[in-house]
C-alpha cells in the first residue's frame, strides 16, 4: 500500500493516533534500554557484543573506612563535653541564689530581733504594757510585712545582679568597687522602702533606722558576703567548664594527632 492510499482509506484522527503510538512506543525502549544500562553493570564487550551482569549494590563512601568508629567516638566526647559545660553554666545562678537566700533570712532574722528589741525597752520603760507579747502588736506584724516585702525585692534585685555581671572576669580592685556600690544600692533600696511601707504607732520610724544604724556594719558585711560567695561559684564553674573543654581538647589531639 503506497502513502497516498493509506492516507486516502484512514481518518485524520487515526492517523494521529498511529503516529503518537508510534512515538511512544520509540521512548519506551529507548527509556527501557537507559534504565538497564543505568542499573547493570559491564561484564564483557568484544567484537561479538556487550554483556551486562547484575549492578552490584552501592556503598557509603565511608563504610570500609578503618577510621569511622573513632570519628563517631569523637563526636560523642564532644557532644558529652559541650553538654557537661553547660549543665555547669546553668547551675551557676540557682547556686548563687540559695546562698543569696540563705544569709537573706539571716538578715531578716536580724532586723526582726532588733525590732523586738525595741518593743523591749519599750515594755521596760513602762510606756507598753509588759503583759502583752510582743507579737500581738500592731507595729510588729506591720513590720515583718514590710521586712518580707523588702526581702522580695532585694532577692529579684540581686538575681538581676548575678545574671547582668561577670563576677568571675573581675579584679580584686574592681570587685570591691562592685560589692561597695552595690551594698550601697541595697541598703538605699531597703531604707526607702521602709520609709515608704512602715508607719509604726507605737514605735516610730525615726527609732527603727537609728536602732537599724547601730548594726549597719554587719548588714554591710552579710549583704558583702552574697556577692562574695557568688563570685566563688562563678569562678568555680569558669575553671570546671575550661578544664572539661581543656580535657576534650587533650583527647581529640591524642586521637588525631592534631
Amino acid at each position: 500500500m503506497t502513502i497516498w492510499e493509506f492516507l486516502a482509506t484512514h481518518t485524520v484522527w487515526n492517523i494521529l493516533l498511529i503516529i503518537s503510538g508510534a512515538i511512544v512506543g520509540v521512548w519506551a525502549i529507548v527509556l527501557a534500554v537507559v534504565y538497564g544500562i543505568k542499573n547493570a553493570r559491564l561484564k564483557k564487550a568484544g567484537a561479538g557484543g556487550v554483556e551486562f551482569g547484575d549492578k552490584q549494590p552501592e556503598q557509603p563512601a565511608h563504610a570500609n573506612c578503618v577510621h569511622g568508629r573513632d570519628i563517631v567516638v569523637l563526636l560523642k566526647k564532644q557532644a558529652e563535653m559541650i553538654n557537661e559545660v553547660h549543665d555547669i553554666k546553668d547551675s551557676v545562678i540557682p547556686e548563687q541564689m540559695r546562698f543569696a537566700e540563705s544569709k537573706a533570712v539571716e538578715l531578716r532574722g536580724m532586723l526582726q530581733k532588733i525590732f523586738l528589741g525595741l518593743l523591749q525597752d519599750e515594755a521596760d520603760s513602762g510606756r507598753i504594757q509588759q503583759d502583752k507579747q510582743y507579737v500581738e502588736y500592731d507595729d510588729y506584724h506591720l513590720y515583718r510585712l514590710c521586712i518580707r516585702s523588702i526581702y522580695e525585692d532585694m532577692r529579684d534585685y540581686i538575681r538581676v545582679c548575678f545574671r547582668e555581671n561577670h563576677l568571675a572576669v573581675k579584679t580584686e580592685a574592681e570587685f570591691r568597687i562592685y560589692v561597695s556600690t552595690k551594698t550601697d544600692e541595697m541598703v538605699q533600696k531597703s531604707t526607702d522602702l521602709l520609709n515608704d511601707l512602715y508607719h509604726g504607732k507605737v514605735i516610730l520610724r525615726s527609732v527603727v533606722y537609728s536602732a537599724n544604724q547601730q548594726h549597719m556594719q554587719e548588714i554591710r558585711d552579710s549583704i558583702a558576703s552574697i556577692f562574695g560567695q557568688a563570685r566563688d561559684i562563678a569562678i568555680k564553674a569558669v575553671t570546671e567548664s575550661t578544664q572539661k573543654e581543656q580535657e576534650f581538647e587533650t583527647y581529640f589531639s591524642e586521637k588525631t594527632g592534631l
